[in-house]
């Protein structure tokens, strides 16, 4: 295979691995990804992303203002994925991501004046993916695509000094996908479907303490009751991943020299039914989400090509979840692609994402927010 299709071919792969590390709402880390299945002939990839957030806010307070610190926390993202050709029309894929995640924590003593139980909210869950996919090819064109996926998801929860424990949760999924491509012409458009996912967990306090717990005769509808070092609460938590539409397009521009390349993405994603219900309590609240990217690619020459990305999340109006305290992002991305031999590919990425400012239903403000990560990605064809 010439290097300069290799090039065009794999422009948009390396620039996503970081646009899908920084959201607006709820807590995605990779968005789907279905370009390995587009590679020709076998292929594997393996590589990672490093984001670094900096969220910081205030609480107003008679006595002064009550700052957070940065409540955001640094996060590893690994991805794998290979693709296997049975024959011309049927392919077979495996891939692992972290599709889903979230790691930050309030210090104790915030929100102000709030009761110790509720104060110092933080944690770290996610979810771990194997998708087994499917590829195939009805004409030259024309193709459909799919996956079952096992979604594995766990972490903990912060709350008043008391660490709760989710224990973990094994559940599947699936996506179906329909694809257009016209080949000479560097065109590909993928449309994907991606089921939502209902994990219940077990959870246990680490630490003797309080509790909220949903209480329709208070007057705030919340009561405290003893959390007990090892007993599990009375309500078990309920985590839901969403369901989403994605659309990606990718083209060779019909001007120049056949070296440049358009490429988007449009994704929706339902956070609005995915909230995450803690004792019978619904602490986050998210609103559904669109991200809308649009990128230009360039092959420099036989082995180097060039991206370069703009990217905007929806992350609906204030007040927002005190986990996630922005409204919109606005993004850049850029990266580039370096075929090192006739078998392997190396690429890395850039990314710059800044918050709208926002407040909080528990009465933060957090302003001139931003996150900036580096992505390293190593694909190999055989």
């Amino acid at each position: 295979m010439k290097n300069s299709t290799k090039g065009l071919l794999g422009l948009t792969i390396g620039i996503c691995v970081l646009s899908e590390t920084a959201g607006a709402e709820g807590f995605d880390r990779a968005l789907p990804n279905t370009e390995f299945l587009f590679q020709p002939g076998g292929y594997a990839e393996i590589g990672a992303g490093y984001l670094m957030p900096e969220i910081t806010g205030v609480f107003p307070a008679p006595g002064g203002d009550v700052a957070t610190g940065n409540i955001g926390r640094d996060f590893f993202t690994p991805q794998f994925a290979i693709k296997y050709d049975v024959n011309e029309k049927l392919s077979f894929g495996l891939q692992f991501s972290q599709p889903y995640g979230l790691l930050a924590q309030y210090p104790l003593g915030t929100p102000p004046g709030a009761p110790v139980p509720a104060q110092g909210t933080g944690g770290d869950f996610g979810a771990d993916e194997v998708g087994i996919s499917a590829r195939y090819k009805f004409t030259r064109n024309h193709s459909a695509f799919g996956s079952v996926r096992v979604q594995r998801y766990s972490g903990y929860l912060n709350r008043g000094g008391v660490r709760f424990d989710f224990g973990s949760s094994t559940e599947l999924g699936y996506s179906l996908g329909y694809a257009f491509e016209i080949p000479e012409r560097r065109l590909l458009f993928t449309a994907e479907y991606t089921s939502a996912v209902k994990h219940t967990h077990v959870t246990k306090p680490r630490h003797d303490g309080l509790v909220a717990i949903a209480d329709v005769e208070s007057p705030v509808g919340v009561s405290f009751v003893p959390a007990v070092t090892g007993t599990p609460l009375e309500n078990d938590t309920i985590h839901r991943t969403p369901q989403s539409l994605t659309l990606n397009f990718r083209s060779q521009l019909p001007i120049g020299d056949g070296k440049n390349l358009i490429f988007g993405r449009y994704r929706w994603a339902d956070w609005s039914e995915a909230d995450i219900s803690f004792n019978g309590l619904n602490p986050t609240q998210f609103t559904d989400s669109q991200h809308f990217a649009l990128g230009l690619g360039r092959v420099v020459t036989e082995n180097l090509a060039l991206t370069g990305m703009v990217e905007y999340r929806t992350g609906g109006a204030s007040p927002k979840p005190g986990l996630t305290p922005f409204e919109n992002s606005i993004g850049l991305v850029l990266g580039g692609r370096y075929i090192l031999n006739d078998n392997v590919v190396l690429q890395a990425a850039y990314t710059y994402v800044k918050f709208d400012d926002a407040t909080t239903t528990s009465g933060g403000v957090f302003t001139d927010n931003s996150a900036e990560g580096i992505a390293f990605k190593i694909g190999y064809y055989f």
